[in-house]
């Protein structure tokens, strides 16, 4: 027979059935890691909106801001009262815009931790982690609620509370240290003009 015999064209047709499983299986590769991009996109984003609306409810309501304050002092009444339903309006309001953060910190910690954004985001946030953990009345409130969270999200922020001096720097040491990072820390900064 001619070039192109029946075993020829039966070769050639497994081939290109072979060839065209292959383009679909990375055709379905490219559609899975492109879904997966645009799904940690959006997840960022609304991290991010989560966010701006926290800090749109602290321009507000300015005595939010007090639970970043070293010097704030708790009203004593409220300072005795393990009950929150006892607390002043005022505290209760800031106790529960903390609550709003820690959460949100949570979340950013445990998708972090599963790789679900990346390092340079999450690192982004652990200046805010630290400037919370600096207020009074967020070292108050946090010895009361911290129970209320994960044991490895719990550890982080005692060791961030438990920072004395004024050195952010600490913190990221403490991630690292957790491995909640694998980035390389000292880079990181030198990149920031060495803030530590």
């Amino acid at each position: 027979m001619g070039y192109l015999s029946i075993s020829n064209l039966e070769i050639l047709s497994k081939c290109l059935a072979v060839i065209a499983i292959i383009a679909a299986g990375v055709w379905s590769l490219f559609l899975f890691f492109k879904s997966q991009q645009i799904q940690k996109a959006q997840l960022y984003k609304d991290l991010e909106l989560k966010a701006i609306d926290l800090f749109l409810e602290a321009m507000k309501n300015s005595e939010l801001n007090k639970i970043y304050d070293s010097q704030f002092e708790i009203p004593k009444t409220d300072i005795d009262s393990s009950e929150s339903m006892q607390w002043s309006d005022s505290i209760a309001s800031m106790a529960n815009y903390a609550y709003s953060i820690l959460n949100l910190f949570e979340l950013v910690f445990n998708l972090q931790k599963r790789r679900l954004i990346t390092e340079e985001i999450f690192m982004t946030w652990v200046a805010w982690y630290w400037d919370f953990s600096r207020g009074v009345f967020t070292q108050w409130l946090w010895r009361n609620a911290k129970w209320n969270y994960s044991t490895e999200f719990m550890e982080v922020m005692d060791k961030f509370f438990q920072i004395k001096d004024d050195s952010w720097a600490d913190a990221y040491t403490i991630l690292d240290n957790k491995g909640v990072l694998r980035y390389d820390l000292k880079k990181w900064l030198e990149a920031r003009g060495g803030r530590s």
